[in-house]
């Protein structure tokens, strides 16, 4: 943001500054459950409980999951109706739109990116984490100021998701090689693949076919039930999503297991 307020217009900055605002809703769950995470997976490792470390590791990245991506894929579909519900100004949710589809984007990777930090932290063994965010920030400053001056706030934005889909794409296995031999497979595979492709097939569906109600608080309402449908959706392809649901249906209904 200090790099950027002196590089874009002042009306581009404020529009710019909105559309982080909004993105930054993608991320409102992962600060506290990191908060909660971080002494449990610590108390596993000084007990030498590696498999319950995983097993816990795993499950939060789900629980993140289920929340994170369904949100960055709704605000990164439907940008520009969202800001213009949220402003009510056409020409806002004209100019922030693109920057929080980019932004919204990136900080699903960063949501996600974020539990190796974790899972290093609990190991007492931080020494890729800082060599993986010096690198980061000794890339993300002058390639910033490149796309920026040529490109506007729209090249922040895709900075932002370039670097962070990168690191999350090309960093983290090495993280997770180093923490936990034959996690990485299993952590993409069976926890944020299948939640992410589910999610992102009906995304693209409510996009192409669903047709937006005329008026603000209409459209609130029809974004918030897309949004929780999202999850229903990521609750229903993630092992820990459905393992919780049927935990719930007996509670509710001792005696009869879900179908």
């Amino acid at each position: 943001k200090l790099v950027l307020s002196k590089l874009l217009p002042l009306k581009d900055y404020g529009y710019f500054s909105l559309a982080v605002l909004v993105a930054s809703g993608v991320m409102v769950l992962g600060v506290p459950i990191g908060g909660a995470l971080l002494p449990r997976l610590s108390r596993l490792h000084a007990e030498n409980n590696d498999d319950g470390l995983l097993v816990l590791y795993r499950k939060s990245t789900q629980m993140v999951g289920m929340i994170a991506i369904p949100a960055a894929l709704v605000l990164a579909f439907f940008a520009q109706p969202v800001v213009l519900a949220w402003t009510g100004n056409l020409e806002i949710a004209h100019k922030a739109a693109p920057t929080l589809c980019l932004y919204a984007l990136g900080n699903g990777f960063v949501s996600l990116g974020a539990f190796p930090y974790y899972l290093q932290f609990a190991k007492g063994d931080l020494k890729l984490h800082v060599i993986g965010n010096a690198m980061y920030f000794l890339v993300l400053i002058p390639v910033l100021v490149w796309a920026v001056m040529h490109f506007g706030a729209t090249g922040a934005g895709w900075t932002w998701l370039t670097l962070n889909a990168v690191s999350f794409l090309f960093w983290v296995p090495i993280i997770h090689r180093r923490m936990a031999t034959g996690l990485h497979a299993k952590w993409m595979v069976r926890d944020i693949a299948p939640i992410f492709f589910s999610t992102l097939v009906a995304a693209s569906l409510a996009w192409r076919f669903i047709t937006w109600p005329n008026g603000r608080l209409p459209f609130i309402i029809s974004i918030g039930g897309l949004s929780m449908g999202l999850v229903l959706i990521a609750a229903a392809f993630s092992s820990w999503g459905r393992d919780m649901i049927r935990r719930q249906w007996l509670q509710c209904f001792p005696g009869k297991e879900v179908a």
